[in-house]
């Protein structure tokens, strides 16, 4: 019966009423600045690039899985020439293979976790 209120409730509130709470958003953790992107990049090398500044802005436990073989494969999932980019412009690595740019940004963002609390 409890619940039954408490959905008619809702569904006043939200449907009827239009009513709605605005949606929690977090703010940047990280301050991260990029230099200027190189003019030889894609299209898509660029939008790679503006995930990955995005998700290392933001909360990682948010972001990522707490499964570290998770959270790499997410970060792998951007291309390779963005994931150079970024490495070099946070100076976390210097390696050419995905699966190495993705543990390095992932560990980047563990080291400023650590150093904020």
């Amino acid at each position: 019966m409890h619940n039954l209120f408490l959905g008619l409730i809702k569904e006043h509130f939200s449907g009827i009423l239009g009513i709605t709470p605005a949606p929690y958003r977090e703010n940047a953790v990280i301050s991260l600045t990029l230099g200027f992107l190189p003019p030889d990049l894609s299209e898509n090398d660029v939008k790679g690039v503006e995930k990955l500044k995005r998700w290392l802005k933001a909360p990682s436990a948010l972001t990522f899985s707490p499964d570290r073989v998770k959270a790499v494969e997410k970060l792998k999932g951007v291309n390779l020439r963005s994931l150079d980019f970024v490495c070099k412009q946070i100076q976390c690595s210097l390696n050419y293979t995905k699966t190495d740019l993705a543990i390095a940004l992932l560990d980047w963002v563990g080291l400023w976790v650590f150093i904020s609390h």
